[in-house]
């Protein structure tokens, strides 16, 4: 088995592909709607590693395995590390200046070092495509490791097939095993997106096909080319125009997208080799110069977003800003960081390189690890008194909310829902739900105070027990302690209260996100099982003359970043991350509205209440402060202790008008 040596020469189309790629990529991540499905981008460079890999292994001759293995990963090592760290170590710095809290953003940062951001993310149940992404400097990292673990299996499938030493039938081994375990991560990739789209889209091994269709192009390149050979331009021409188009696919068919690209990117790896108008446009000076600059303009790029988003934002005025600092950053990264590295200019022999490396890795990880523990020293808030002059924003401490705390009660329903009455005009307000309810906890007590109701207040976040387990668990009323406890000790003319994140309703994807239409969350089997378990509900307190008060959600601001950030923005930038526009925010409550309008106009006894009445801005805003400029939020999906308390006189009309009486 023998390979011509113009096999392995440098192909110039193939960087000008990368160019395209992370083209492709840059632009969906300014502008997920300009180009939805540019983030495929990403699955074109897994194709081309496989190709280009191989390549490179075979290239050299070795003689033992260890020559072998110690040569390919101190090329990794060269390859990646480098710019990764300097990369690690700027943009750390930088979350931190503008990010109180930034130990997702460091760990990440972190496991990717080790190339393990991808199984960090994914645990963290990270959606790719959430806005509140891009908040994470080091998210697209994901991809680096996917391949940095796909290089601990392939190198060894190469070795032990014998392809490294040209053995017979080799190539015929190699293929035979690289084909059984690409049909085994295709059919992941497909059973996973449906089933579990994080997975799918972060493990190695739902993408190994892709960088293994690379490599299988690579060794049977020469044979198709023959039978491509006819077609050859016409082929270059619809695999160019094919991409664009996928492209511009919208992000909902990403499955069969995904798919497609890899399939054309394998063609056209074959077919861009001869002198056409295609190729031309590939071994151009800038398409090859662009691809050359692929990594670190991947890396960059993203960062550079993420704090934008931190800051002054991402929009038409800063656009040109933003696309000269990615630029400049990518090229100084390239030459005076990545190059000099893989050049061996530092004449590192291989023991250096790997010890270089490791106490590199070292040194980052410990102070990073000891900063993700705490908040950030050098948060710029704090420097400029923002922090002081933002109002406590802590909650008092609120006794029977969560399990941790209902732990510690001996009796905790009967504590906590003040199931004993001293006489029978002692009355109840049952406030129940999850924090969205233990928010009004603090209006509650304004309102109530010297009246002769005394509030039974409790919030389990137990999966079988209300409110969780009224979203997933048919007939849940038999199951769910807080409300057997509340029918079995209620009496006439009590109040019960219920409020919960409007997100439970909506597809698991979304919780804290805001969703595009409302149709896809209402009439899900999540939405029906939580609607019948209501309706038992209410028709069992009914038997009672309990009344029941559904409180609709709050404001869910856009961007999950502190408050303080959004006020920094504010003074600086006279723009902020968190804003939110009323209409998106009935699109992502509608299923909740959906609901309680429903049960209040089924039943007499069941009201509804909207705090957001009082949250809204001039020209149909809504934001972290009111119309008084006062701060109401206390993180982007909580209203502030003060602002529950200043809602306290609009309710308590509202109580004594509509409910008691």
């Amino acid at each position: 088995m023998n390979f011509s040596e113009n096999k392995f020469l440098y192909r110039k189309e193939i960087d000008g592909l990368r160019g395209l790629a992370v083209l492709a990529v840059i632009i969906n991540h300014f502008n997920k709607e300009l180009v939805p499905s540019g983030y495929l981008g990403v699955d074109i460079f897994f194709v081309i590693s496989g190709f280009v890999i191989t390549s490179t292994i075979l290239k050299k001759k070795y003689t033992s395995f260890i020559g072998f293995i110690s040569d390919f990963y101190e090329r990794r090592l060269r390859r990646i590390l480098p710019g990764l760290i300097f990369f690690v170590i700027t943009f750390s710095i930088l979350i931190c200046l503008v990010n109180r809290t930034p130990g997702i953003s460091l760990r990440t940062g972190i496991s990717s070092l080790i190339g393990i951001s991808n199984f960090y993310l994914l645990r963290e149940s990270t959606d790719y495509f959430s806005e509140n992404t891009s908040l994470n400097p080091f998210v697209q990292t994901w991809s680096l490791g996917v391949e940095e673990q796909f290089y601990f299996i392939f190198p060894l499938l190469i070795f032990f097939s014998g392809l490294v030493y040209k053995k017979k039938n080799a190539i015929r081994n190699f293929t035979f095993v690289i084909s059984i375990i690409s049909i085994t991560s295709i059919i992941s990739f497909f059973y996973l997106y449906f089933q579990n789209q994080p997975s799918a889209y972060f493990l190695m091994t739902s993408r190994f096909w892709e960088m293994a269709s690379g490599c299988l192009i690579f060794l049977y390149e020469d044979s198709l080319n023959k039978k491509f050979a006819i077609y050859k331009d016409k082929l270059s021409f619809a695999c160019f125009l094919f991409l664009i188009i996928i492209f511009f696919i919208p992000i909902q068919y990403g499955y069969i997208s995904t798919f497609f690209v890899v399939v054309i990117t394998s063609i056209f790896l074959i077919v861009l080799k001869d002198n056409n108008f295609i190729n031309s446009i590939f071994i151009s000076s800038y398409s090859v110069y662009l691809g050359k600059i692929s990594y670190s303009l991947y890396l960059w790029h993203w960062g550079i977003l993420s704090i934008s988003l931190w800051t002054f934002g991402v929009n038409s005025k800063t656009f040109i800003f933003q696309i000269v600092l990615i630029l400049l950053l990518s090229i100084f990264s390239y030459r005076f960081i990545e190059s000099p590295f893989r050049n061996n200019k530092f004449l590192f022999d291989k023991i250096q390189t790997f010890l270089f490396s490791l106490i590199s890795i070292i040194l980052i990880l410990i102070p990073l690890r000891i900063q993700s523990l705490r908040e950030s020293f050098i948060y710029i808030p704090r420097i400029f008194n923002l922090d002081k002059i933002f109002p406590n924003k802590a909650w008092d401490s609120i006794t029977c909310h969560g399990m941790e705390s209902l732990k510690k009660i001996k009796t905790p329903y009967k504590y906590c829902l003040k199931t004993m009455r001293e006489n029978k005009n002692d009355k109840r307000l049952y406030l129940i739900g999850d924090s969205h309810a233990a928010q009004f906890i603090f209006m509650f007590r304004k309102v109530l105070k010297d009246q002769n109701y005394k509030i039974g207040f409790i919030s389990n976040d137990s999966n079988y027990d209300f409110p969780q387990s009224f979203f997933k668990i048919k007939n849940a009323i038999n199951k769910s302690d807080t409300i057997k406890n509340i029918i079995q000790n209620s009496r006439k003319n009590d109040i019960v209260a219920i409020s919960f994140h409007r997100g439970y309703l909506n597809k698991n994807n979304y919780r804290d996100l805001h969703v595009s239409k409302h149709s896809d969350n209402i009439n899900t089997s999540r939405y029906i099982t939580t609607k019948n378990n209501y309706i038992q509900l209410i028709e069992n307190l009914n038997k009672k003359n309990i009344k029941i008060l559904l409180i609709k959600d709050t404001t869910l601001l856009k961007k999950d970043i502190p408050i303080e950030a959004c006020q920094l923005q504010e003074k600086f930038f006279d723009w902020n991350a968190c804003d939110v526009s009323v209409e998106q925010d009935n699109l992502t409550r509608a299923a909740q509205d959906n609901l309680f309008d429903f049960l209040s106009n089924k039943y007499s006894n069941v009201f509804t209440w909207d705090p957001r009445k009082e949250m809204e801005l001039e020209g149909g805003q809504l934001s972290f402060y009111n119309k008084k400029g006062e701060i109401i939020m206390k993180d982007n999906h909580h209203i502030s202790q003060q602002f529950s308390e200043s809602l306290a006189p609009k309710f308590k009309n509202f109580l004594f008008s509509k409910i008691i009486n």
